[in-house]
């Protein structure tokens, strides 16, 4: 398993996957899965919040706390685009930085020479592609 440098050392344990789901058709979980799976192939331990399923009758806070209990696992983040715009991405981020975790976007980390990614506008972009506003729920 390879995972993330880190300021010139590496970085070992789980690094999970911020961004933006609500307003997003199906909560987004094609992008997320998409960047989950391009990371896997490279060999990175990534921890992806959409493959944790829903769950029945809960609310925007029931799915951040159990986001946020998952977090605590980790030991470093990276952050989709869009995350900015996203209550539960930017309480992760500050909950990250709080306990000292090293943080990534997601263009900068596959970017980085020695993660091994020869294309990372092309994921970005594709990233972009499958992560569709829901427009029915922003009326």
């Amino acid at each position: 398993m390879i995972y993330a440098t880190c300021q010139a050392k590496r970085h070992v344990g789980p690094i999970y996957l911020s961004g933006p789901m609500t307003g997003y058709i199906d909560d987004n979980f094609a992008a997320f899965n998409y960047v989950a799976q391009v990371l896997r192939m490279r060999g990175f331990y990534i921890v992806n919040p959409a493959e944790m399923g829903k769950i029945e009758d809960a609310c925007w806070a029931d799915y951040l706390k159990r986001d946020v209990r998952i977090l605590l696992e980790c030991t470093g983040v990276i952050r989709l685009p869009g995350w900015q715009q996203s209550s539960g991405a930017t309480i992760e981020t500050d909950l990250a930085e709080g306990l000292g975790y090293p943080m990534w976007d997601l263009g900068y980390f596959l970017g980085l020479p020695e993660n091994g990614c020869s294309e990372p506008r092309r994921i970005v972009d594709q990233y972009l592609k499958l992560a569709v506003l829901d427009h029915k729920q922003t009326l």
